[in-house]
Order: C-alpha cells, then structure tokens, then sequence
C-alpha cells in the first residue's frame, strides 16, 4: 500500500501533510536558525577538542603517543631533527592551540577565523595523511578509527572557514558584523 493513501481516522489530513503545511509556513525561517545553531554549535566543539588536544600535547603520554605517527610523515617527520619528541609534541599543540583561538574569534575578526579554518583543514589533512604514512595504520582498528575522526574535523574546519570567508565579504561590502 503506498502511504499517500493511507488517511488519518474521521477524515484528519496525512500526517506528511501537515508536515509539508508547516514546511510550507516555516521552512526557510527554520532552516535559517537550524543552520546558524548547527554552525556555532560545530564551531563551538571543534575550539574544545583543538584546545583539549593542544593543551594534551604538553604532555609525555601524548608526546610518546604521536611520535610514531609525525616520524613517519613525510610532512612532519624531519621536525624530529630539530626538536626533541616533547618539543615536537609541543610544537603542535600551539599550533592546535592558536587555530582554536583564530576559530573562536569568528564573530568579532572573521578575517582571523578565516585563517584558523583554513589552519584546520591544512592540519587536519595532514593527520589524515598518517593513515597512509605509518605502517600498519590501516590494519589497527583503533588507530584508524582514531585517525578517520579527523575527516569529521576537517569538515568542521572547511564549514568554520566557509562561514568566516561569507562573514568577511559581508563585512567588506556593507562595514557591518553579521
């Protein structure tokens, strides 16, 4: 039976009527908020797990921890020639650490936001790059699971800086904060 037959007892409209009634009436407005929510929320998330991990790579357990992963890198790897496995670690969680500051900074300097997201997709590609650089990766569920979260930051990060760059012409245009 297909459901555009199916009717409601005592002659009510379909339930998928009264949905697309208030899609009608509310959905652009809807859609408007959904998306502002969605995107402060997403951005709001992703300057806690880039702060939680910055601050995380001043540690000895994290710094031990991504070793093997930069070392292999050919993006990364000869930071080890110049830098200590704590100072590498180091290193990256000020990198992680100022991206979520420039992210954070959205509604007041977009033009640093920008930045940041722009920041995070090129960080986040690079991580994402491990999966292929470290031998093994793809045969350690935990690993790669651990680096394919990374694909939903990156997407964070390319949604944070697509925000910031129409918040940046916007201003640019008018001389007004959106």
């Amino acid at each position: 039976m297909n459901d555009t037959n199916i009717t409601v007892a005592h002659g009510s409209p379909r339930i998928s009527d009264r949905i697309d009634n208030v899609l009608r009436e509310h959905g652009s407005k809807s859609s408007g908020s959904l998306h502002a929510i969605a995107s402060a929320a997403g951005r709001c998330g992703l300057v806690a797990i880039l702060l939680g991990f910055g601050f995380y790579k001043f540690t000895a357990v994290e710094a031990e921890a991504i070793a093997p992963l930069v070392s292999n890198s050919p993006f990364m790897g000869w930071l080890y020639a110049v830098g200590s496995v704590r100072t590498v670690s180091a290193g990256v969680g000020v990198t992680e650490i100022l991206v979520a500051a420039l992210l954070a900074v959205h509604r007041w300097w977009p033009k640093a936001a920008l930045l940041g997201g722009l920041a995070g997709m090129l960080m986040f590609l690079t991580t994402l790059s491990f999966a292929f650089t470290t031998p093994a990766a793809t045969s350690d569920p935990e690993l790669l699971g651990f680096l394919v979260k990374d694909l939903f930051l990156f997407a964070a990060s390319a949604h944070a800086a697509s925000a910031s760059l129409r918040a940046a012409a916007y201003r640019a245009r008018t001389g007004v904060t959106k």
